[in-house]
């Protein structure tokens, strides 16, 4: 039991018994092991199905590197499905990912903005050791076809302004 967290059994009272399945995912803040001793609590008190690690800072921004190393800490310390986030920009990333953390799953933040091909490259190369990168004709017109779904959702100068920030990662 974590000192201060609530005890096991008061918390399956509190569920009453029914099955929850409950995915967490836990940000690095300033304290970084105060953030993987909540998502173990998580894993390991709360029956969780599965807990998320981003493994950055709140303080990073998009500066400096996450530090996969909690991942790898959650993975081989609890027995439900780790999944890794941080610093996955391209599908060699994730591969990485696995291979270095032992997680079970990642997930990608900003490695999917204007990029949403890179979970079926992710998943060729992981499959099949090789990945054909999208043609630069298709990644614009994907780019356009959002503009154009975001436009019918939000109106034009909406979609318009949104869509700086996702353009120049099509290209």
């Amino acid at each position: 039991e974590m000192r201060g967290a609530p005890p096991r059994r008061t918390l399956l009272a509190l569920w009453g018994g029914m099955a929850v399945a409950l995915a967490l995912l836990v940000p690095l803040d300033g304290a970084d092991a105060a953030s993987v001793a909540m998502a173990l609590f998580v894993g390991a008190v709360l029956l969780a199905a599965a807990v998320a690690l981003h493994a950055r800072t709140r303080s990073q921004v998009y500066e400096g590197k996450a530090d996969w190393s909690h991942i790898a800490d959650l993975a081989s310390s609890l027995r439900v499905p780790v999944i890794g986030s941080g610093d996955l920009l391209k599908p060699e990333a994730a591969e990485r990912m696995f291979r270095e953390t032992g997680c079970q799953a990642v997930m990608f933040a900003r490695g999917a903005m204007g990029n949403p091909f890179i979970f079926a490259e992710t998943r060729a190369l992981l499959v099949h050791g090789s990945y054909t990168p999208v043609a630069s004709t298709v990644r614009i017109a994907t780019g356009f076809r959002q503009l154009r779904l975001l436009s019918a959702d939000v109106g034009e100068a909406v979609a318009c302004k949104e869509m700086k920030k996702h353009f120049c990662a099509y290209t």
